[in-house]
């Protein structure tokens, strides 16, 4: 985790993502700001008690409040260029949410619902930078502290991951090359957070080693299974194994074996094969084991001449 408590700056690239700024955020409750600026622009995000509340700058050149508020049915276009107008018009720039309240009426319950709205589709591009330099410094100023709506977190950071983070997807995946994982108690263990079917699936998979590969194929989504390893290794939940621990899951793997129907009579006529092979062939040449000597063929006359010299050596 990086250590957000004091001012710091750094490089954001492959192997030090915005995700790991983002987690460190959440986690360690950070009440301050985030700068990353990279070749879209300067981006700022500011959080309150690790939530964040505000996302804001020159990267940022969609999902704008008044555009949300109109989808939303909240207000007119016309509301919202009248509010533009006056707030670049006032010496100071008044907050545009207070403006349309006050001037079309718009509920400041919906005024908050689109700003968190921004902060979930803002934050979750940043997710897909690749390059570029960061700061952060604790601390909150009165601006943020009017303007700013605290926002769940842990929704932006799994479908950030998901949805977002190419570049740190692949660099997973060629780290878990040849390996198997396995997700360690069960669970992710993150608060307030409650697993869709899809998730309680991969859990379920999870409870004994598995090929990534085999976890992609049996799930049908790639990014959905990538960006949960890599929230698991974030969270340090995922254990790692050789290959050779994994458990196949039937119908994902590329062979499959017992669970073919008659797969146990086809094993066995393939051992039977391989038995038969290995045994040596008989020879041509080979004579014919020697026969016990049969019992010799008396004659009957044979026996009548016997019986004759006997009566003889009596009669003697």
């Amino acid at each position: 985790m990086i250590n957000l408590s004091v001012p710091g700056q750094g490089e954001l690239g492959e192997g030090n993502w915005f995700s790991e700024l983002f987690l460190s955020a959440v986690q360690s409750r950070l009440t301050g700001g985030i700068l990353v600026e990279g070749l879209m622009g300067a981006a700022a995000v500011f959080f309150r008690e690790g939530l964040p509340v505000h996302a804001a700058g020159a990267a940022f050149t969609t999902h704008f409040l008044g555009s949300i508020l109109v989808e939303m049915g909240a207000c007119q276009q016309a509301h919202v260029d009248d509010a533009v107008a006056k707030q670049g018009a006032a010496a100071e720039a008044p907050v545009l949410g207070a403006i349309l309240v006050a001037d079309a009426g718009v509920s400041p319950a919906d005024v908050k619902r689109a700003i968190q709205r921004q902060n979930v589709a803002r934050l979750q591009t940043l997710f897909s930078w690749g390059e570029g330099r960061w700061q952060a410094a604790p601390g909150e100023n009165a601006r943020i502290r009017d303007l700013g709506v605290p926002t769940p977190a842990w929704g932006i950071f799994f479908e950030g991951l998901t949805q977002a983070a190419d570049g740190e997807l692949r660099e997973l995946a060629d780290g878990l090359l040849g390996r198997a994982v396995q997700l360690r108690g069960g669970t992710l263990g993150v608060p307030d957070h409650e697993p869709g079917a899809a998730e309680k699936k991969l859990i379920q998979y999870l409870e004994k080693p598995r090929k990534p590969d085999h976890l992609e194929r049996a799930m049908n989504n790639r990014r959905q299974v990538r960006g949960f390893l890599r929230a698991a290794q974030m969270l340090e939940r995922l254990t790692v194994h050789p290959a050779a621990k994994a458990i196949a899951i039937p119908k994902a793997s590329l062979v499959k074996t017992t669970d073919l129907p008659g797969a146990e009579a086809l094993m066995a006529a393939v051992e039977s094969a391989r038995q038969a092979e290995a045994a040596p062939p008989p020879s041509r040449n080979a004579s014919a084991p020697p026969r016990a000597p049969a019992a010799p063929k008396v004659h009957p006359i044979v026996k009548e001449v016997e019986a004759l010299h006997a009566a003889i050596k009596t009669q003697n």
